[in-house]
């Protein structure tokens, strides 16, 4: 939900203000470029040390942030093409010479005719995010999935990690399945 949220405040800042376009691009390109334990261990230093606004162990909302932050990165550089790709083809222009409000027109001439593409794309990304809580829960110490895995391969108990693959394994392909269908039935409804 975080990672969601960031990109389309991102994707809003670009195309209600396209200079920003190049800076915001070089910026998510750099965050994504930082690998996931030295985030998490910069935005514990920064938020829980310099800054004490939460618990290192005890708060949900500083792990999710670091997940979030990380996936926007790779988001965001995605939708943004994909909407630049879209854009000459809308009807971003004639709603803005009518003068609706900038927020209605990226969201209902923009945002929402891909909203079969970008559910398509979140789908497939649910392994990503699955594989970056492993390392989120390491590295806050949560326990979760990824730390039950971990647990299971140090006590080499082989059916806990077959169990533990296969639920993370149809996961993955639900949601890939559940964006397709996503994709086809919105992309018909949007032709009808």
């Amino acid at each position: 939900g975080i990672a969601l949220f960031l990109t389309v405040i991102l994707l809003f800042v670009v195309f209600q203000f396209p200079r920003l376009n190049q800076k915001i691009k070089l910026s998510t390109t750099l965050t994504g470029a930082i690998p996931l334990p030295v985030l998490g261990t910069c935005l514990i230093i920064a938020f829980c040390i310099k800054i004490p606004l939460f618990s290192i162990t005890k708060s949900i909302y500083l792990p999710a942030f670091c997940l979030g932050l990380h996936l926007c990165t790779v988001w965001f550089r995605t939708l943004e093409s994909q909407l630049h790709l879209f854009l000459p083809l809308s009807a971003v222009n004639g709603a803005r010479a009518r003068g609706i409000p900038e927020i209605h027109v990226f969201f209902r001439y923009l945002f929402i005719p891909l909203a079969g593409s970008i559910a398509s794309f979140l789908g497939s990304e649910l392994g990503t995010l699955l594989s970056g809580s492993v390392l989120i829960e390491l590295i806050f110490q949560w326990n979760g999935l990824g730390a039950l895995l971990l647990q299971s391969v140090h006590e080499r108990d082989y059916p806990l990690i077959e169990i533990t693959l296969l639920l993370i394994t149809l996961v993955t392909i639900s949601s890939q399945q559940l964006g397709y269908w996503a994709q086809r039935h919105l992309q018909g409804n949007r032709t009808s």
